[in-house]
């Protein structure tokens, strides 16, 4: 079930508006146990009649039906695979359904029913804006949905994009079925020969980036997290290994309410950040989505991706206005505290909320956005993290391969070896659950974040003591 509009030539040939009683009698009358037992009985016969005979009858009789059937009715493509095929059928006629389906039961081979369905059925709201009411949170039936987010990370890349192309001609917009989803439904509007929407085929859409991207043009292809997993030899093969410069702006990214196990974009660090010639950014508020998109088209030989959620604009926070500089990140807080919390993208937030609970449990911590999750400047990276006793780093993606690994090693490797707090997702699929439901659950809302790094600081704390105990002579039984 799509939920922008459907696109692409399968779609036009098998698509009818009303299944017609032409086009349905001879699958109605394919499906039936009568027409499939004289079938066997031919077939049969042809096999038992001798001397090769019986194939060059059956193969005959096959040429003569496909024939008949091409000239009074529409051969399909499941057909010449060899499937048997029975549509289209109205998809509403449950007395039908039911019928056929008793039907193709009795037919011994591969068989493709063809059912042709109205979204929404039933429901006029549905019906006129299907694609707004795909997925839902509970609404009132009489009033409809009343409450789109137009204060999004997604509507803001949508309108900022927008806002880029009128300067450049060379910018094109590219969708896997989810045009309204990923904000880009007023630069279609503006630029519709400028946009291209390639349907539920994500890794056709990032060779077809790469593509756009060989003949001069400046390709941005807005996916969701979770589907990008589909593309990633694409991405390796066609954009990265190529070093053609494309953008890839990843919505969804992170923990997303309301949809379930398969759409939580949870994985996609792991799988991005040690692809040689790709640059991973991930902006914390609206300020640094603006500046990191404006950056990404000045990038020469690099595949560009921008990861964020579906969420709500957070406020803006000081160090995030400010120019981006390859591999850098920058501080929001500065308090000269012995704790250092290095966030990554929009869970900032939730790391500031956290800060201020720690002040008033005494516990001095700083904040780093990272912005890079790849490239990292090593060098910069170290010097930062030099007067702090305790790093803790903050990510909304699985913990297994992200990017508090990378950096807990970086800094192993100098021999630094700062004590280290790494909180991101459990390797887990997520139940669906509202966004701070599951916050909560991995442990990344502010009340959790305060309750473990307060631990982690007590922990160290009691640990440096017996240590100095020890130097100084006392002995421990």
């Amino acid at each position: 079930m799509s939920i922008e509009e459907n696109v692409g030539a399968l779609h036009d040939r098998f698509h009818q508006k009303n299944a017609g009683v032409l086009r349905s009698f001879p699958s109605k009358l394919i499906a039936t146990k009568g027409y499939q037992t004289t079938r066997k009985n031919i077939e049969h016969f042809f096999d038992t009649m001798p001397f090769g005979w019986g194939e060059w009858w059956h193969n005959l009789g096959e040429r003569c039906k496909k024939a008949l059937k091409g000239f009074f009715f529409h051969e399909t493509i499941f057909s010449e695979l060899g499937f048997e095929y029975v549509g289209p059928i109205d998809g509403h006629n449950l007395k039908d359904i039911i019928k056929i389906l008793r039907n193709v039961t009795k037919i011994n081979r591969p068989t493709v029913i063809h059912l042709l369905t109205k979204k929404g059925k039933g429901y006029r709201q549905a019906e006129n804006l299907p694609n707004l009411y795909h997925g839902v949170a509970p609404f009132n039936l009489k009033q409809g949905i009343t409450n789109k987010n137009d204060n999004s990370f997604s509507s803001l890349f949508g309108s900022q994009l927008t806002e880029l192309a009128a300067h450049n001609k060379k910018i094109v917009a590219i969708t896997a079925a989810m045009c309204n989803g990923t904000g880009l439904a007023p630069f279609k509007k503006l630029y519709p020969n400028r946009f291209f929407d390639v349907g539920i085929a994500e890794g056709h859409a990032v060779t077809f980036a790469g593509g756009l991207a060989l003949g001069g043009l400046k390709p941005v292809l807005s996916i969701y997290s979770t589907f990008m997993q589909r593309a990633v030899d694409h991405f390796i093969h066609d954009l990265a290994m190529q070093g053609l410069n494309t953008v890839i702006a990843l919505d969804r990214a992170g923990l997303v309410a309301g949809d379930g196990e398969s759409h939580q974009g949870i994985f996609d660090i792991a799988l991005f950040k040690a692809i040689p010639n790709t640059i991973f950014l991930a902006p914390a508020t609206g300020n640094e989505l603006k500046l990191m998109l404006a950056w990404a088209f000045k990038q020469r030989g690099k595949a560009v991706l921008m990861r964020y959620p579906k969420a709500t604009l957070p406020s803006e926070e000081s160090g995030c206005e400010e120019d981006i500089t390859l591999g850098n990140g920058v501080f929001v807080r500065k308090n000269g505290g012995d704790v250092l919390i290095i966030s990554v993208g929009a869970i900032l937030s939730e790391a500031i909320e956290a800060v201020h609970l720690l002040n008033q449990k005494k516990i001095k911590t700083d904040i780093y956005n990272l912005r890079f999750i790849s490239p990292i400047n090593e060098k910069e990276f170290l010097n930062i993290i030099k007067p702090y006793k305790l790093l803790v780093v903050i990510e909304e993606g699985v913990k297994v391969g992200g990017i508090g690994e990378s950096l807990n090693l970086m800094q192993q490797q100098r021999r630094q070896n700062v004590p280290f707090l790494h909180l991101a997702v459990a390797n887990q699929f997520l139940a669906q659950a509202s966004r701070e439901e599951l916050l909560k659950l991995c442990g990344l809302d502010a009340v959790s974040l305060t309750r473990q790094i307060q631990k982690f600081y007590q922990e160290h704390k009691i640990r440096s003591k017996s240590e100095q105990l020890k130097k100084e002579g006392f002995k421990f039984n």
